[in-house]
């Protein structure tokens, strides 16, 4: 007997259960096909400030401006407030010309300080965010000015997917599958943006207080409330996917993960923002009763059937979210991923807890 059942009908049981997660075939959202000339933006007359603040990214400049002059938009810039201790600054001078704009951002400004102290040497009508970690390419760009320009939004925002280097590590396969999935099924108006991959309407950050808020961590999502809050809603363009450098190791990824539970957390609240702090829970809810479960199995066996049944369970979604999104299986990147979610969980839950809230 197995938790008062027969072990012939408990293994059926899970058997049928399985075979039913592993065969199913729920409607996935296909790619929207894009004419080549979609692709390129009406940007002539409008100027467009790419703004990025940067601290210890030297090692990251040459990459990103390389993606930057890559871009063939006939009036950009790029406002680079950055700074830190391996020298990102004065690195970044030799970057300088007249269409790049840079400036030192100091010890304790933070990203939102950053971004604060370069709006006011921007022109552009159009305010593209991203980060100094991704190599910026014509058609995520484009694609996401293509649909501001054609639409009545404040602000639109895209994907993300890892850089070309890192399509071979199993965590970072196995993240970027989670990414797309999770892009192909989100809706085209949402509440939400993408600091790595944004454009925003010039007056619409002005109208937010050109990023005066008090934002020691959650920058994005601190914009996106302020955004929704005046205009209602924000484009999202799946078929942006801008290159980004992915975390690669299990601790990366914790402190990824934890961070934005977090800031879910905090600033959901202050933003009245229900229904996503109601979802944070739930996820370390469920995270932490896996793990209960896990070893309370130690003491009491028939435990291992509800760890078991949960963890089986999160498996095969991940091997779905794989299959779905036309990104290869990593047996090893999954298992990387879902002990990271735990792990980030648990932290997040630690930090709320005792209020260790040093962004």
């Amino acid at each position: 007997m197995i938790l008062g059942i027969p072990r012939e009908w408990a293994l059926a049981l899970v058997l049928l259960f399985l075979a039913f997660q592993v065969l199913r075939r729920p409607h996935r959202p296909p790619l929207r096909s894009w004419p080549s000339q979609e692709l390129v933006a009406d940007a002539d007359g409008v100027m467009v400030t790419f703004l990025v603040a940067a601290w210890n990214a030297s090692e990251k400049l040459q990459s990103f401006m390389e993606g930057f002059d890559s871009v063939t938009l006939p009036n950009k810039e790029l406002v680079l407030c950055c700074g830190g201790p391996d020298n990102t600054y004065a690195e970044s001078l030799a970057f300088e010309k007249p269409n790049v704009i840079i400036l030192e951002q100091l010890p304790g400004q933070g990203k939102q300080g950053g971004l604060r102290a370069g709006f006011p040497y921007s022109k552009g009508d159009m305010i593209y965010l991203t980060d100094i970690d991704c190599v910026p390419n014509d058609t995520a760009v484009n694609l996401l000015i293509r649909r501001l320009q054609k639409s009545n939004l404040a602000a639109v925002s895209g994907a993300i997917q890892p850089l070309p280097h890192q399509h071979a590590i199993p965590i970072v396969r196995s993240q970027w599958a989670i990414e797309r999935y999770l892009s192909l099924s989100t809706p085209e108006l949402i509440e939400g943006l993408r600091g790595a991959n944004a454009v925003v309407w010039r007056r619409v950050i002005e109208e937010t207080g050109s990023f005066k808020q008090d934002a020691p961590s959650g920058t994005d999502y601190t914009l996106a409330k302020e955004i929704v809050r005046i205009h209602g809603v924000i484009g999202f363009e799946s078929n942006s996917e801008m290159p980004t450098e992915y975390p690669q190791s299990i601790r990366q990824y914790i402190s990824k993960q934890s961070r934005w539970l977090r800031n879910v957390l905090v600033l959901g609240k202050k933003y009245d923002a229900r229904r996503e702090v109601r979802g944070v829970y739930r996820t370390i809810g469920l995270a932490g009763f896996t793990m209960l479960c896990g070893l309370m199995a130690l003491l009491w066996l028939p435990a291992i059937w509800i760890f078991g049944g949960l963890f089986v369970q999160t498996v095969i979604n991940r091997y779905h979210y794989h299959r779905w999104s036309g990104v290869s299986v990593s047996v090893v990147g999954v298992f990387e991923t879902i002990v990271g979610d735990w792990g980030a969980a648990l932290k997040a839950a630690y930090q709320v807890l005792f209020h260790q809230l040093t962004w």
